[in-house]
C-alpha cells in the first residue's frame, strides 16, 4: 500500500497527514492496513526546500477521533470515490507493469 506525490493530498496546514486503518476513515490520504497487524513504515522525502523538513509525527487513536487531528476543511472521501481512485490507481500500475 502506498501513495506518491501525485496521489497524496497536502491539506490546507501546508502537511501531508496520512491516516493507516484497517477500516476506511473517509480521509484522502488512507494507507489500509489490508488486515496486518504489523507493517514496515518507509518515508521518502525528496525535492523539499532547504530547512523544510520537519520530523514526522505519529499518534495512534481510534478511528472516530481522527478528524479532530485534521484541518477543518479535510474532505469527506465517499465509498464511490474511494473506489473510483483505486479503480484509476489499479489500472495506473497494471499499464505500468503489464
Amino acid at each position: 500500500v502506498s501513495l506518491n506525490s501525485a496521489q497524496a493530498r497536502l491539506s490546507s496546514d501546508g502537511m501531508y497527514h496520512f491516516v493507516i486503518s484497517n477500516a476506511d476513515p473517509g480521509v484522502p490520504n488512507w494507507l489500509d492496513t489490508i488486515g496486518r497487524k504489523e507493517a514496515f513504515m518507509f518515508l521518502r522525502c525528496q525535492g523539499l526546500r532547504a530547512g523544510g523538513i520537519e520530523e514526522p509525527a505519529v499518534a495512534r487513536m481510534p478511528l472516530r477521533d481522527v478528524r479532530k487531528h485534521l484541518p477543518g476543511d479535510e474532505p469527506v472521501v465517499t465509498a464511490q470515490e474511494r473506489f473510483e481512485t483505486l479503480q484509476r490507481r489499479r489500472l495506473a500500475v497494471y499499464r505500468r507493469f503489464f
